[in-house]
């Protein structure tokens, strides 16, 4: 069989291609890499062997599987620790006490061990959970919403028996007997939210194809293919996921089941030297909820010439038109060099004037100069009023608005 899909996989993609089978998931990875370099593309590990089979190989293929920093193998090789052997066989309380967790799970890869073994028996079918529409439904929102309600019943009875999802599999049913069964896989666990954006995706994916949907869904099923044991996660002293992070997460899911897929959004990172332009608004149907930093990081590069630390906290959505005047109430200005005609003073929004106790700037951008379209040019001031309140202004085209608030 392997062999088979070797010969499958040259053919589709060209190029070479590997596949190894030992005991572990983390044995098996080394195994397929090297058997790219075999003449078959085949490498087995004999059952029971997957210990004798990586301890002969260096250390740095813990930095091949993708799951031990690089700093923490280099620290390694310079201990002297230079084949995976080496390592499996120093005492796991030493290695824990020394290197940490990641050190630990280094040490359980180093043996050919995984975290969690497979699990080879099946779920039992009481786990299912279904729902049978009477009437055909053919609004999207509706499935979800109903969805939602057998992702918590199977979350909950799963919770009961001490166990978590890793492996879902969504079956959806026409009622013309169409059918559409997918599995989805998550090494962490699926929640009760993770399900029902995978219930989401699905559906869109199936109605987005030529040949998908022909009528109303008149069956929703949720299969746990595989559970393990609910390890718990470890909670930091501070920071990370709060009970309400997963309130708001769940609320989040509701309202799109209620309100449609585009009219919940959250922000993801956009990048830009301006605070509007650092953030965007997607529909919260496109993004995983439970992992926000995967579109909240800032991992793009650098803006040379965004505003300094730290960032404001309210944005409006467009700029407010402001004044910002000296002490003779006239408008300062800025040339083109950056060089201000004179100090502010104070700064009028709408009827109200507030006098001007401590500024900063400017900071000038001129961005996109090579594009007469989408070029920009414009100077940021920093200004506290005597009210207490710090405003990011911009003069543009000798027009002045307030950019962000820093409350």
């Amino acid at each position: 069989m392997a062999e088979r899909l070797v010969d499958l996989v040259r053919d589709v993609a060209g190029g070479s291609a590997g596949v190894g089978v030992a005991d572990g998931r983390s044995a098996s990875a080394i195994a397929a890499r090297r058997a790219i370099h075999v003449t078959a593309g085949v490498l087995v590990v004999p059952p029971g062997g997957s210990s004798l089979f990586v301890d002969p190989l260096p250390v740095g293929w813990l930095r091949e599987l993708g799951e031990i920093t690089p700093e923490l193998v280099d620290l390694f090789a310079r201990l002297g620790l230079c084949t995976l052997g080496q390592l499996a066989g120093l005492e796991a309380g030493d290695v824990l006490a020394r290197f940490g967790v990641e050190g630990m799970h280094a040490h359980r890869l180093a043996g050919g061990r995984d975290t969690r073994p497979p699990v080879t028996a099946d779920p039992p079918p009481e786990w299912w959970v279904e729902h049978p529409f009477l009437e055909p439904i053919e609004q999207l929102e509706a499935v979800v919403f109903v969805a939602k309600r057998l992702a918590d019943e199977l979350v909950a009875n799963l919770a009961g028996e001490g166990r978590v999802c890793v492996r879902l599999t969504v079956i959806v049913e026409t009622e013309h007997g169409e059918r559409c069964e997918r599995a989805w896989y998550r090494d962490q666990g699926l929640s009760a939210v993770a399900m029902v954006e995978r219930v989401r995706w699905q559906l869109e994916g199936w109605a987005a194809q030529p040949d998908g949907l022909s009528g109303g869904v008149a069956l929703v099923r949720l299969v746990p293919d595989e559970v393990r044991s609910d390890d718990g996660v470890q909670g930091g002293l501070w920071g990370g996921r709060s009970q309400a992070d997963h309130d708001a997460a769940r609320a989040i899911v509701r309202l799109s089941g209620i309100a449609g897929d585009q009219a919940v959004k959250v922000p993801a990172w956009a990048g830009g030297r301006l605070p509007i332009e650092r953030y965007r608004w997607v529909p919260a149907a496109s993004v995983d909820l439970e992992h926000a930093s995967e579109r909240l990081d800032r991992d793009d590069g650098p803006w040379p010439g965004v505003s300094p630390m730290p960032a404001p906290t309210v944005v409006p959505e467009q700029p407010v038109s402001v004044a910002l005047l000296d002490e003779s109430d006239q408008q300062v200005r800025v040339t083109g060099r950056g060089e201000v005609s004179a100090a502010p003073a104070s700064i009028v929004v709408g009827a109200e004037r507030q006098r001007v106790v401590a500024w900063a700037g400017p900071w000038p951008i001129e961005q996109r100069w090579w594009s007469s379209e989408r070029s920009r040019r414009l100077a940021r001031f920093q200004v506290v009023t005597e009210q207490g309140v710090a405003h990011l202004v911009g003069i543009e085209q000798q027009h002045w608005s307030i950019l962000a608030t820093y409350a």
